[in-house]
């Protein structure tokens, strides 16, 4: 992931998508535990395009993680980690609302970019 946050502080385009990463790279945590398939995958890019495609394409977003009540993880409430610890084991189903997850989970991650990136801030997670 390092190399990637590196990435995205030398590409003005990308760096406003540095915070949302973050945050989506400690809400995914755990998830390869359970479900090996579904860890967070973001490869080097160069445009705003293409990671708007690599996140959305993201394939925990078609199913849904549910506790023995059908309770379903949502991504932007809690940690995959904390969701788990708290329902126990977990089961995959098919996501019924997959638009409607898809629609706020955008929103979710544009509002965590920060569209009004100082030039040269400097983001001490890196240094990790």
């Amino acid at each position: 992931m390092k190399e990637l946050y590196e990435s995205m502080m030398l590409n003005s385009k990308l760096r406003p998508f540095i915070p949302a990463v973050k945050v989506l790279a400690a809400h995914m945590v755990g998830i390869e535990e359970h479900f090996p398939d579904f860890a967070l995958q973001l490869e080097l890019v160069e445009t705003e395009d293409e990671m708007w495609f690599q996140i959305m394409q993201q394939p925990f977003l078609d199913f849904a993680f549910l506790d023995e009540h059908d309770n379903a993880w949502c991504p932007s409430s809690e940690t995959f980690k904390a969701f788990a610890e708290k329902h126990g084991p977990l089961k995959l189903g098919l996501d019924i609302y997959p638009l409607e997850k898809r629609m706020n989970f955008y929103r979710w991650v544009i509002s965590l970019c920060e569209w009004e990136q100082v030039e040269h801030q400097s983001f001490s997670f890196l240094d990790d």
